[in-house]
Order: structure tokens, then sequence, then C-alpha cells
């Protein structure tokens, strides 16, 4: 199974500043070092992708 780097895991240390979006749709701001939190809804770990982020191709994802 391929790594989306685009994706992020509760736990992991933010390298990139911005709002980001996790699995359930909440929006939280974080900033380059802090670390990814469990989800704002749930409180379980959960992915989080940036909420700017673009396909290589240009096409936004959200």
């Amino acid at each position: 199974m391929p790594h989306f780097t685009d994706h992020h895991h509760t736990g992991e240390t933010v390298s990139e500043a911005g709002t980001y979006i996790c699995a359930t749709g909440e929006k939280k701001e974080l900033s380059q070092g802090e670390t990814f939190p469990e989800c704002p809804s749930t409180g379980d770990s959960t992915i989080w992708t940036h909420a700017s982020h673009t396909h290589r191709t240009g096409e936004s994802v959200m």
C-alpha cells in the first residue's frame, strides 16, 4: 500500500504551518513543530490533510 505524504497521522510533527482538516471534516490551525492532535470531535486518532493541498496536476483536493 502506498504511503501518502499529504496525509498526516495523530502524533506526527507538523512540517508546514496552516489549516488542516481531519477525517471527520473538522478544521484546525496548526503551526510548524506542533504535533498533530486527536480529532477535535471524537478525541480519537485521525488523519489530517492540509486544507490548501493541491495535486501535482494543479487541481485542488478540497
